[in-house]
């Protein structure tokens, strides 16, 4: 085994490459090792933070033989994606979400937090919390959380998904009173979704 592993240009079949694109398919392809970065001198040099294993290298090496050298086809993604909100204005509707992410085909985990109360001391009303999945189009509610108490209370959920090529994904937290003109605002002192491909 080698590392750095050596390409030629000819290795590839419009004899050029992409930095980037390249190291994203390499890493998200294999398990054994990290593409760190490419040097081009004579050859193309493939340097690693560790050997990767024989099964990889051959899948190394179909990925060399595929790779046109093009830019991405879309934005690229990157693997930690974050929005936070903060509204205790009383409105009876309020979101935090993160919109049309197209991540490479791979496992991902998606992360929920909220913190939510109602203002009836007598707890005789809810704050609702609902975590909703949108997947090339379809819209479907995922979670729910509840509160009735007249302080913030901590809510998580983990939510793993797969990605085929093409997928596209929105998430969206809403937090809401039940019930309107009830004096009983959701309170949302802190809501966060944060995504990141599986290990």
């Amino acid at each position: 085994m080698t590392n750095p592993i050596i390409k030629q240009l000819t290795d590839f079949p419009n004899e050029k490459y992409n930095s980037a694109v390249l190291t994203r398919e390499i890493n998200d392809a294999i398990t054994s090792a990290e593409l760190l970065y490419i040097q081009q001198n004579s050859e193309v040099e493939l340097h690693f933070d560790t050997d990767p294993s024989t099964l990889d290298e051959g899948e190394i090496d179909n990925i060399v033989s595929n790779h046109d050298g093009a830019d991405y086809s879309v934005p690229p993604w990157v693997h930690i994606s974050e929005a936070e909100a903060d509204d205790d204005s009383g409105d009876e509707v309020v979101t935090v979400h993160l919109d049309d992410i197209m991540p490479s085909p791979g496992d991902y985990i998606l992360f929920a937090y909220q913190e939510l109360a109602t203002t009836a001391i007598d707890g005789t009303h809810i704050s609702k919390g609902r975590l909703w999945v949108t997947k090339n189009g379809n819209k479907v509610e995922r979670a729910e959380a509840h509160n009735d108490q007249n302080l913030f209370q901590p809510m998580s959920c983990v939510f793993p998904f797969d990605v085929l090529p093409g997928d596209t994904f929105s998430f969206e937290m809403t937090f809401e009173r039940q019930g309107s003109g009830t004096g009983n605002p959701a309170r949302v002192q802190r809501a966060r979704l944060s995504m990141k491909k599986a290990p």
